[in-house]
């Protein structure tokens, strides 16, 4: 399993940190469409707030991506919860949605079946 670490900036106003815990083969999907970045991105987390990205360098940089243990699930899952979506657990602001698909829809307009 991977923890996908976040902690982005937005308009220089304030900073956003989340992480997922994912597959490997999540992250796989996800990694190959941040990498299908080929001019401007926005990606909206609230109203009128959204995160900025011209390139899949410009994303990669705001990520960090480690293995984590079983232990280390179980004991977030059981301090904060599963969080939302079909991540093993989802917590904070993130710009990865509820979904491989999701995600693939905020970035590219796409699906999943487009990775």
């Amino acid at each position: 399993m991977k923890l996908i670490k976040w902690s982005g900036n937005w308009a220089d106003e304030f900073d956003t940190y989340g992480f997922i815990v994912c597959t490997q083969d999540q992250w796989d999907k996800l990694e190959s469409l941040i990498n299908k970045i080929d001019g401007l991105v926005e990606i909206y987390f609230g109203t009128n707030e959204h995160w900025t990205f011209e390139s899949p360098e410009e994303l990669m940089s705001d990520i960090e991506v480690t293995e984590i243990s079983s232990l280390d699930i179980a004991i977030l899952q059981k301090n904060l919860g599963k969080g939302y979506g079909e991540y093993a657990i989802s917590y904070g602001t993130h710009p990865f949605g509820w979904s491989v698909e999701e995600f693939a829809d905020r970035i590219l307009h796409t699906s999943d079946d487009d990775c």
